[in-house]
């Protein structure tokens, strides 16, 4: 035996150093091969049992196999967000045969045997190397889950008795008539309002927050404090350093450049004016003295004129001659000339370069305020803590006076810091109040989404720029309407809180007192007018009704307004069933319960009700005209138009069901 090895030493030597090759090239797969127990390493757990190694790589032959004719990680077509991965089709399979949806392998190969497929199924066991059986199978999955693919999206389209239901309430509709009440027409400003009816309201809602309406509340909203750099673009273009020959080269290269730009439009011509007033006759000429004379006679005789060759005639081709010979060309709709456009350009080139400084100042100093939070400690909240010099109460105002030299305007930059205002009173907040950033996002909108206020959420689609630490500068630069930027930061919150006493919130209660007052006085006019309108009909009462007429430039009306039904088209096609509001031109936006309640006015006689839309603070008197059917036509229109939105509907449910993180969420898979 020794013999035997020291003769094959060099041939040994060589298939051992193979194996070892094998092995650090292959690793975990010949290990797997060489222990069975690798595949009962648990990958996965999931409502349906472990998802196993042994799993996994059963899955993947069968995927192979299922590769050479269709797509397996898109199976209902590429309509979901992201395709399927190997533990994803482990898990889908299962739910799938769970669900009852895979075929048994026997049908499925009497159905290829019957439908002559039978020579596909071998020639593809055979390219792959498989038994038949492993392709039936590998079928019967993909099968299982497209059916069940189908059966989920099939599950959003609605039956046929919904749909009818409505596409009736989508297609019959109502006339009306209707007066408006609002609750402002009614309100007495001078009347004062006492302190113990304040006092009443303060109590009853002092606890609430406030809504739309007659929702009334007084806790006192979060609020926030915020310091902002003003950068005044007017007053940088008053100061700008700019030589006039610089001024004017590049005032002409930009008129040379567009000449019909808006600015360079000459300037409209006034309307001449007559000086003769519709109530004083033209004054006579001498010559219209002397055409009482013969002339005259001539002018009242048409047989005189034609026999005296001095008269005048009236002859349209001779008139237009004239005018066409008196019309002068038009006259150039924009400067034809440098030295015409000269002043306006020069102005726009000035306002360009002192947007252009006030764009570069606030760049500097946002860059410099964000070096400073380069490194600053994450809390698990998501906020950063702010960096010690960002804090200091003279930070900005330091910070302005180190602007470079080659775009420093003192004149033109200032920081201030607002008192604390809440959402309500931001756009009431001098300068930057009025102010839009991207978007058109104002102040009220951005800067509530701060430490202490918010909390960042976690979806991945969340744009957390938005949210904002303590004394770090917003990203939303925000400009006023004559141009002025703002960069800003919230430094101090409060968070909400209920009013101790009435003076907190006086202002409020004291608006709401009013808005009550004025709702009931609505609420009383409106019952006067329905008994009126009760004995004839809702426009006779309001014509005879001197009070309402006279509240009429204050939001009283009398309305005919097209006629609406029960619910939107839009949504039927949509298969959104649900009822909503539904806003009835020039009255209101009323619930689904209001609009059923005036439907069902044709069934009382007289036909009228009112109705208090207290979160509106309206009340509405509301005469039923006539109820108009659905057509057959329309009927069949709104069933083609939902027809199409109901597949698009189904296949985005499809995509939804077969979506990989849905999949993981449904099927409570976990993975250690």
């Amino acid at each position: 035996m020794m013999k035997f090895f020291r003769k094959r030493q060099k041939e040994m030597l060589a298939i051992f150093m193979a194996g070892l090759l094998i092995i650090w090239l292959g690793g975990n797969a010949v290990t797997s091969m060489m222990d069975p127990g690798q595949q009962k390493v648990v990958l996965a757990t999931t409502a349906h049992g472990k998802v196993t190694t042994g799993d996994t790589n059963t899955a993947r032959a069968y995927t192979e196999i299922l590769e050479s004719f269709a797509d397996w990680r898109f199976p209902a077509g590429r309509i979901s967000r992201e395709p399927l991965n190997i533990m994803d089709w482990v898990v889908v399979t299962r739910e799938a045969h769970r669900l009852g949806t895979r075929p048994a392998s026997a049908a499925i190969r009497a159905e290829l045997t019957d439908g002559g497929s039978a020579a596909f199924l071998n020639d593809l066991a055979q390219r792959r190397e498989v038994k038949t059986e492993h392709v039936i199978d590998a079928i019967a999955d993909l099968t299982g889950v497209q059916t069940a693919a189908v059966i989920a999206g099939r599950a959003a389209i609605p039956s046929e008795a919904a749909f009818r239901a409505a596409a009736h309430d989508a297609l019959e509709t109502v006339r009306i008539n209707a007066v408006l009440l609002p609750s402002k027409a009614f309100q007495d400003l001078e009347e004062p309002v006492s302190e113990a009816e304040m006092m009443e309201l303060f109590e009853e809602h002092r606890a609430s927050q406030s809504g739309m309406g007659l929702d009334f509340g007084y806790m006192i909203p979060p609020s926030v404090r915020v310091e902002y750099v003003k950068v005044d673009v007017q007053a940088i273009e008053n100061g700008l350093r700019v030589s006039d020959e610089v001024l004017d080269q590049e005032a002409r290269e930009l008129w040379e450049e567009d000449k019909e730009r808006r600015e360079f439009k000459k300037p409209e011509k006034p309307e001449p004016i007559d000086e003769a007033t519709p109530d004083e006759p033209p004054s006579e000429s001498t010559e219209s003295d002397e055409s009482d004379g013969e002339n005259a006679d001539a002018a009242d005789d048409p047989d005189a004129a034609a026999d005296d060759p001095d008269a005048t005639t009236d002859d349209p081709e001779d008139d237009t001659q004239e005018e066409d010979d008196a019309q002068e060309p038009a006259e150039p709709e924009y400067f034809q000339t440098w030295e015409e456009a000269r002043d306006a350009a020069r102005a726009i080139v000035r306002k360009q370069r002192a947007e252009r400084t006030a764009d570069r100042i606030v760049e500097w100093l946002s860059g410099q305020m964000r070096e400073n939070w380069y490194g600053a400690t994450q809390r698990d909240d998501g906020y950063r803590d702010a960096p010690s010099v960002m804090t200091a109460a003279t930070y900005m105002k330091e910070l302005i006076t180190r602007i470079p030299e080659r775009y420093n305007y003192p004149e033109a930059v200032s920081v201030v810091t607002t008192d604390f205002f809440s959402q309500r009173e931001a756009r009431e907040v001098a300068d930057i109040g009025s102010a839009f950033g991207e978007g058109f996002r104002p102040i009220r909108d951005l800067a509530f989404l701060v430490q202490g206020l918010a909390v960042i959420p976690t979806d991945g689609q969340v744009d957390r720029t938005r949210y904002l630490s303590l004394y770090q500068p917003s990203t939303y630069v925000l400009k006023d309407a004559s141009g002025g930027r703002y960069l800003w930061r919230v430094v101090e919150t409060r968070g909400q809180k209920e009013p101790d006493t009435l003076d907190e919130v006086r202002k409020y209660v004291e608006a709401d007192a009013r808005t009550l007052r004025g709702f009931r006085a609505a609420q009383a006019a409106a019952a006067d007018l329905l008994e009126r309108a009760r004995q004839e009909n809702l426009k006779a009462a309001f014509d005879a009704s001197e009070e309402l007429k006279d509240r009429v430039i204050e939001g009283v009306a009398f309305r005919r307004p097209e006629p609406f039904a029960r619910q939107l088209r839009f949504n039927v096609t949509l298969g959104r069933y649900a009822r909503t509001n539904i806003t009835i031109e020039q009255v209101a936006t009323v619930s689904a319960e209001v609009v059923d309640r005036i439907f069902a006015l044709e069934e009382v006689r007289p036909p009228v009700e009112s109705f208090d839309l207290e979160n509106q603070s309206l009340v509405i008197v509301v005469e039923w005209v006539e109820t108009i059917p659905a057509r057959q036509d329309e009927f069949e229109e709104l069933r083609s138009q939902a027809t199409a939105s109901l597949d698009f509907l189904s296949r985005q449910v499809m995509g939804e069901w077969l979506d990989p993180q849905n999949l993981r969420a449904r099927n409570g898979v976990e993975i250690p």
